[in-house]
């Protein structure tokens, strides 16, 4: 008797050199809904100058979470849910936007009291 699919999973190799992304990309935060904190994760396929903003439900920009230049590769930021002078922003729905050269993504996030 075989041993079952366990046998013929082969653990992935280790590399000490992290690889470029394939695409640019913008993922879904994570946690959302979510209380104090958020994080976006982003790749860019080659080095760029980005944006990172999150708007309220009126367009209006409230934050901006990276506004520079980043390499190539997977990129993490965290919203601890405030606003650009500090101020909690109230619970509800937001958007948060990437923007980099030849790409602009929009989703959409939700934080609660």
């Amino acid at each position: 008797m075989n041993g079952g699919l366990a046998n013929v999973i082969v653990p992935a190799q280790k590399s000490f050199a992290p690889k470029p992304a394939a695409v640019t990309a913008l993922l879904q935060n994570a946690p959302n809904p979510f209380r104090l904190a958020t994080v976006i994760d982003f790749s860019l396929a080659g080095a760029a100058r980005v944006q990172l903003e999150v708007f309220d439900p009126r367009g209006r920009r409230i934050a901006t979470l990276a506004d520079g230049d980043f390499e190539a590769g997977a990129h993490r930021v965290e919203w601890n849910g405030r606003t650009a002078n500090g101020d909690r922003a109230p619970a509800g729905v937001y958007f948060y936007r990437l923007t980099a050269p030849g790409f602009r993504q929009t989703r959409k996030m939700i934080q609660l009291q």
